[in-house]
């Protein structure tokens, strides 16, 4: 994954977020029981912009989700 790291102002105003920590995992759903992956984590650069590479299991069943913190 790879993206900007933003902070927010108001409803309109976005600003680059330099050095921000990016944490990402991936969560799956069947029913009522939920998988949860390990956090992995990550610092944006000086612009914002960050990569971090998130493994997806090859057994995870249901509705994978992609969860992401800035």
């Amino acid at each position: 994954m790879r993206g900007m790291a933003f902070q927010v102002f108001g409803l309109a105003t976005l600003r680059p977020l330099p050095r921000a920590w990016v944490r990402a995992r991936i969560t799956s759903k069947v029913g009522k029981r939920e998988r949860r992956g390990p956090w992995l984590d990550v610092r944006a650069d000086r612009r914002g912009f960050f990569v971090l590479d998130v493994p997806i299991p090859k057994k995870l069943e249901g509705a994978l989700r992609l969860e992401i913190r800035v």
